[in-house]
Order: C-alpha cells, then structure tokens, then sequence
C-alpha cells in the first residue's frame, strides 16, 4: 500500500486543508463531497463550507458523493510526486490529457466549486512524497 492510500495521510492533509489560508478564502461555498478512488481503495470526503469533516473508507452505500476522482496508481504516484512531469501538474491537466485519470459523477458540482477543489488537490499534491 502507497503512503496516499492510508487514512492517516489523508487526515494529515485535512489538517492542512482546514488551516489553509487560501482555502479559508475560497472555499465559502464549497459544501460538497466526492470521493479519491486509488486503484481500489476509496475514501469519501465530506466538505462544509470547504473544511473537511468526515473521511469515509471504502465508498459505502448509505454515503453519497457529487463526483469521483478515479484513477491506477501509476496516474497517482505521477500526480503526487514531488516534481510532477507535464500533464501531471494539475487536475486539470491531468482531466485532458491522461486517459486513465477519471471525473466521474457530477461534473457540474465540480465546476462550481473549481477554484476550492483546484485549491484541495494542490495540497494533496504538496503533501506528496
């Protein structure tokens, strides 16, 4: 198991997500949750007004998301490298050009929250190796 697939990594970045002064700026009105789909391990994550509140293991039933990164390792180790390549700088970029690196579920919630969710893989990224 990758260092991003344990629980408490992910709770080390919720830390850091709540005390981000750029999230604490954007992230008024991002009341959301999607999930981080690692191969096979997935973790829900639930947002109020864009601090997480709950992480949920394993992508139960009777917890519903808006939308799902899903992606192989290999995309994830590429995007949570401490010197990512082209294409693995961003979500975005990854959304355009890797075909393994999926959105799926409501695309128009993530839209509309852009800017915090831009904001929150960043510091998945910056938490990487």
């Amino acid at each position: 198991m990758t260092y991003y697939q344990d629980r408490k990594w992910l709770e080390g970045v919720a830390a850091i997500i709540d005390a981000d002064a750029e999230m604490a700026a954007v992230g008024d009105y991002c009341t959301l949750a999607f999930s981080v789909i690692f191969e096979d391990r997935r973790f829900d994550l639930h947002f109020v007004k864009g601090k997480l509140v709950e992480i949920v293991e394993g992508g139960r039933i009777d917890h519903r998301v808006d939308f799902a990164f899903r992606a192989p390792l290999r995309v994830w180790d590429a995007y949570l490298c401490r010197t990512p390549e082209p294409f693995y700088q961003n979500i975005y970029s990854m959304l355009q050009r890797e075909p393994e690196f999926h959105l799926d579920g409501d695309g128009l919630v993530f839209a509309q929250n852009a800017r915090a969710m831009q904001r929150i893989m960043e510091i998945f990224q910056e938490q990487g190796q």
